[in-house]
């Protein structure tokens, strides 16, 4: 495959091995810095409209206003417990969607099959996949097998996709694109080799990592 400089027969080798690694970094999903449960919850009462409800509260209450104080106090919890319900959510998604990463990759490099920490992936590579494999990273499939792989956590489709080596014109939407593989989706039957084309955050699984790290940046 020439534009990633790739043979598919032998595989990158250890300096174009080298040089993608500095340049392309980790195959893995970036999470936004982890806070504990305790601080999710105080981080909702720290923006400019909650504080003022708090000040609104007190101020109810020392002239006593009771029955004002007790509601603005009661819509600033259940807003904070909103929020911090929604942001533990997400936390928890992004973990599960990590998980889900294939630990290790069946690669060639050097003219030779080596099994790699997932992690280690980069663009270019041969990976070969065969049933019960996780796809370590997004790529374009070379050859394939009566290859099956399930895509149900990218697109919500519970029967195995059968793959093929040309695309399909007339699908517009990558992740429909049946001589594409992606990263975190499950080989079910058959066998494959691809070139990845796209690692870590610029996979598709990526894709929805970063959608989700900007929804809980939101709330931090």
């Amino acid at each position: 495959m020439k534009e990633l400089d790739t043979d598919i027969r032998n595989g990158l080798s250890s300096r174009e091995i080298h040089l993608k690694k500095r340049l392309f970094g980790d195959n893995q999903l970036q999470q936004a810095t982890r806070v504990s449960p305790l601080g999710i919850f105080f981080s909702q009462f720290n923006d400019f409209i909650t504080i003022v409800l708090i000040v609104a509260t007190t101020i109810s209450a020392m002239l006593g206003e009771v029955i004002d104080a007790i509601a603005i106090f009661a819509i600033v919890v259940m807003n904070g417990i909103l929020g911090f319900i929604q942001e533990y959510r997400t936390e928890k998604s992004i973990e599960a969607l990590k998980q889900m990463a294939a630990p290790t990759a069946k690669v060639i490099r050097d003219k030779e099959i080596s099994l790699i920490p997932a992690k280690d992936v980069v663009p270019g590579d041969v990976v070969l996949l065969e049933s019960g494999d996780r796809v370590p990273a997004d790529g374009v499939l070379k050859e394939i097998e009566s290859l099956f792989i399930d895509e149900s956590m990218l697109t919500g489709e519970s029967v195995p996709v059968e793959k093929h080596l040309k695309p399909d014109k007339k699908e517009q939407m990558k992740i429909h694109k049946k001589n594409l593989a992606f990263m975190g989706t499950l080989v079910v039957s058959g066998r494959g080799k691809m070139v990845v084309t796209g690692i870590g955050m610029d996979t598709e699984m990526g894709k929805i990592a970063g959608m989700m790290n900007n929804f809980a940046a939101e709330f931090a």
